[in-house]
């Protein structure tokens, strides 16, 4: 049995990236002690599933200044490097996963390092891209984030990404290929058990749905004014979104305008996986309007393959990370920040069950080569080969 510590700056409880890899080590028998932000009424540690997660930090600064986010990020960072030198001593430590963002986390490790514990990065997205996204940020702070994900690869042992096009990204500038693993980022079968094709809508109400964070990338206030659009031919119809970000309180107001409470509920705050899932289950399409830019074409959306995996017809924006994964075969593709396109994909899909059946059918055949075992395979191979590896040293 090894002793994991993972660090990742996000609630435990609702991430399951973090989650699933953390409890498939566990589910294993390995010790795993998560260190990540406390949540709001929430216990300083947690015991789910098997996994501890320490509640180490609880502020979470979600507004337009990134000066304010690097403070909480350094802030953090220093509290998990003392919780990481702790659990150390109590029980060593075999290997530490740091979760990002943000990238330059992974120095939270650095006393463990010193001493020989491996380290694994694994990177969820890149950040340089995600900045320019969020901050529209100048070209000489994107050279030196750029120049601080090299120097975080290059102290980590190991590194972990989501797609093909990520890891081809950082290889492309510069990065080592042969310390770049992908470990695709699939649903978890227990907490999102693949169900068959599916189209639920009675009685002319169809439910379209959207969950996670809320932000201009992800371009609710799209699918708002979609919405808007289509009901007009599918007067039954209703978005339902579930999530938190800086982008709610526009996407509230957006609702509040345009008077569509009758078309659009939002449900704020982050809800824990096992909470989620019922309320997914009762809905019918689910909609991914991610807007198309320098972080989110390398992006594939976990959520379009968790609404695939549960048997629900998806719409998703054409990124070219998703046309590498999907075909329009299998999921109605439609341009970034097109309005009318997505209405129209919302009118076609609330209009034809069998358009969404036959859709829904051939997004599943995706898990055929790609599913959560086979990446949990791989996750678990390479905390094996750092132990080993560690070991030695």
């Amino acid at each position: 049995m090894a002793h994991v510590a993972m660090v990742a700056f996000t609630h435990y409880q609702s991430d399951p990236r973090v989650r699933r890899e953390a409890e498939a080590l566990a589910a294993r028998r390995d010790t795993v002690e998560v260190i990540c932000l406390r949540g709001r009424g929430r216990s300083r540690r947690e015991v789910v599933d098997g996994v501890s997660s320490w509640g180490a930090y609880s502020p979470r600064y979600r507004g337009p200044n990134p000066v304010l986010y690097g403070v909480q990020y350094v802030v953090f960072l220093l509290v998990a490097m003392f919780a990481l030198v702790r659990l150390h001593r109590r029980n060593r430590v075999d290997v530490v996963q740091i979760h990002t963002l943000p990238d330059f986390m992974v120095f939270s490790a650095l006393p463990l390092a010193l001493v020989g514990v491996p380290i694994i990065l694994d990177m969820h997205d890149l950040m340089p891209e995600l900045y320019v996204d969020k901050f529209g940020a100048a070209s000489r702070l994107v050279r030196i984030m750029q120049w601080v994900e090299r120097a975080s690869i290059r102290f980590a042992d190991r590194v972990i990404v989501v797609t093909h096009p990520h890891r081809r990204v950082l290889m492309e500038r510069g990065n080592p290929g042969e310390k770049i693993v992908v470990v695709h980022n699939m649903p978890d079968p227990s907490r999102f058990p693949l169900q068959p094709a599916r189209f639920r809508s009675a009685n002319g109400r169809i439910r379209f749905v959207y969950h996670g964070t809320i932000a201009v990338r992800h371009g609710l206030d799209v699918a708002v004014l979609a919405t808007d659009v289509a009901r007009r031919e599918l007067p039954g119809m209703e978005l339902v979104i579930i999530g938190d970000g800086d982008a709610a309180d526009h996407v509230e107001g957006l609702i509040e305008d345009l008077d569509l409470h009758e078309h659009v509920s939002l449900s704020r705050g982050f809800v824990p996986i096992e909470e989620l899932l019922p309320r997914l289950l009762e809905c019918d399409v689910g909609v991914v309007p991610v807007i198309d830019g320098p972080f989110t074409q390398y992006m594939l959306p976990t959520k379009l393959l968790e609404y695939s995996a549960l048997g629900m017809p998806t719409i998703c924006t054409a990124l070219d990370a998703v046309k590498e994964y999907f075909d329009a075969d299998q999921v109605a593709l439609v341009p970034s920040g097109d309005v009318e396109a997505l209405a129209s994909a919302m009118v076609e899909l609330g209009s034809d069950p069998d358009r969404c059946e036959g859709l829904a059918v051939r997004a599943a055949a995706f898990f055929d080569s790609h599913g959560w075992e086979t990446e949990q395979m791989r996750h678990r191979e390479l905390i094996d080969e750092l132990i080993e590896i560690g070991r030695r040293g």
